[in-house]
C-alpha cells in the first residue's frame, strides 16, 4: 500500500503531470457545481423566488400600495433573489474544493506547481495565499504577511486577478447568460484565464527573478469527513448570505432609489460617460458600462444592473466577440473597493493607485486581445460555412 501511495506521489508531484491534472480536476469541480447538481438546485431556487416575488407583488397591489413603490420594492427583491439563486452552486463549489484539500491532493498540487511558480517570481508558499484569494482578495493580502517582502509585493499585485468568492456568482451568471450551450466550459475557461493572468502579472512584477525553494509537508491521503465538508459549505454559504444581505442589498436599494428619482442618472439610450473607453472592447454601451462602474463597489452589482436595465436577453445585446471580451473584463478589472483599501493600508496611497491602474490596464489589454481573436475566429467559421 505504501509503495502504491509513493508511486502516486511520484506522478502527482511532477509538474508535467500535476499541473494539467490540477486544471482537469478544477474543470470537473466546475462541471459538477455548475452544469449538473448546481444547475438543478439553482433552477429550483429561481422558480421559488419568482413565485415568492409574484405573490408579494399581488399582495402589495391588492393592499392599495402605490405602483411606483411596488415597482421599487419588487425590483430590489428580484435583484437580491437573482444573487441568492446562485447560493447552491457556490456551496457545492466550496464543498468540492474542501474535499480536494482534505483528501491530501491539494498539497501535492502545490508541490507540483512550485517549480512552475518559481519561474514567475513566487515560491510554492505563495500558493496558499493564492488559494485563499479564490475566496477573498483581502484575506489573501493579509495571509501573505509571512512571505518574503519582495515576493509579497508580487503576490499582492497579482492575487486580485484570481476569481474570488464575490466574482464567482457573477461568473456563473455571465456564463449562463452569454454562453448557455457551453456554460461549464465557459466558466472553466474564464477561471483558467484568471489563473493565467495571475502568473503573467507575477512574472512582470518579479522581472523574471526566481523565488526561494519550497519546503512543504505532504500530508497522508485520507477520506474527507462529510461533516467537515458540510461545515465548510455552510460557512461559505453564510459568508455569501451575509454579503448579499448587507453590501449587495444596500447597493441594490441605493441604485433603485437613484433610478426612481433620477431615471437618467445611470443610463442613457445610446451612450454614457464611460462608453468611449470600452468601445474598442466591443461593449461601449449601456447597460454594460454602468454595470462595470457599480461592480467596483460590490461585484454582485454587475448582475442586477444588467438584469435591471437590459431590455432584451443579454445574449442578444452583444455579438460573440464582445460577450467574450465583457466576461473577461468583468473577471479581471479593478478588484472590489475593499481590496484597494487593503492595499492602501499595507503599502500606502501611491502603491494603491498604481495597483488599481495596473489591474485596469491588464484587464483592458487582455479583453482587447480576446475581442480581436474571437472576431477573427468568428470570421473564419463564417468563411468555412
Amino acid at each position: 500500500m505504501k509503495r502504491t501511495l509513493n508511486r502516486m506521489d511520484f506522478f502527482l508531484c511532477r509538474p508535467i503531470i500535476g499541473i494539467p491534472l490540477f486544471f482537469l480536476v478544477m474543470y470537473a469541480v466546475f462541471s459538477l457545481s455548475f452544469s449538473r447538481a448546481g444547475a438543478w438546485l439553482t433552477g429550483i431556487m429561481e422558480a421559488f423566488f419568482f413565485h415568492l416575488t409574484e405573490m408579494l407583488q399581488n399582495i402589495l397591489l391588492q393592499a392599495g400600495a402605490e405602483e411606483k413603490l411596488v415597482s421599487f420594492l419588487i425590483g430590489v427583491c428580484r435583484n437580491t433573489a437573482s444573487v441568492l439563486s446562485f447560493l447552491p452552486q457556490t456551496a457545492i463549489f466550496f464543498f468540492l474544493l474542501k474535499g480536494i484539500e482534505d483528501c491530501g491532493y491539494m498539497a501535492r498540487a502545490v508541490f507540483a506547481m512550485d517549480t512552475f511558480f518559481s519561474r514567475f517570481g513566487l515560491s510554492g508558499n505563495a500558493a496558499i495565499p493564492a488559494i485563499i484569494g479564490c475566496g477573498c482578495s483581502v484575506s489573501a493580502i493579509s495571509a501573505s504577511e509571512k512571505l518574503d517582502p519582495r515576493e509579497r509585493k508580487h503576490l499582492i499585485f497579482s492575487v486580485p486577478f484570481l476569481i474570488c468568492n464575490a466574482r464567482l456568482p457573477v461568473l456563473f451568471f455571465l456564463a449562463e447568460s452569454f454562453f448557455p450551450e457551453h456554460k461549464a466550459l465557459a466558466a472553466w475557461f474564464f477561471y483558467a484565464l484568471s489563473v493565467f493572468t495571475f502568473f503573467i502579472s507575477s512574472l512582470i512584477s518579479s522581472k523574471g527573478k526566481s523565488a526561494p525553494p519550497l519546503i512543504v509537508r505532504l500530508t497522508d491521503y485520507k477520506i474527507p469527513s462529510p461533516c467537515v465538508l458540510f461545515r465548510e459549505a455552510k460557512e461559505k454559504s453564510k459568508e455569501f448570505l451575509n454579503r448579499t444581505a448587507t453590501v449587495f442589498f444596500l447597493c441594490s436599494v441605493g441604485i433603485h432609489l437613484i433610478d426612481w428619482i433620477f431615471p437618467q442618472f445611470f443610463i442613457a439610450e445610446e451612450e454614457n460617460l464611460f462608453s468611449w473607453i470600452f468601445s474598442p472592447l466591443g461593449f461601449g454601451k449601456p447597460p454594460f458600462t454602468t454595470a462595470l462602474f457599480t461592480g467596483f463597489f460590490a461585484k454582485e452589482n454587475l448582475m442586477f444592473i444588467l438584469e435591471m436595465f437590459a431590455k432584451k436577453e443579454l445574449v442578444s445585446l452583444l455579438e460573440f466577440p464582445a460577450r467574450v471580451s465583457f466576461t473577461a473584463f468583468s473577471m479581471l478589472y479593478l478588484p472590489c473597493f475593499s481590496a484597494v483599501c487593503s492595499v492602501f493600508r499595507e503599502m500606502g496611497m501611491k502603491k494603491a493607485l498604481f495597483f488599481a491602474l495596473r489591474s485596469f490596464l491588464f484587464a483592458y489589454i487582455e479583453s482587447f486581445s480576446l475581442y480581436t481573436l474571437s472576431g477573427i475566429l468568428v470570421t473564419f467559421v463564417k468563411i468555412q460555412q
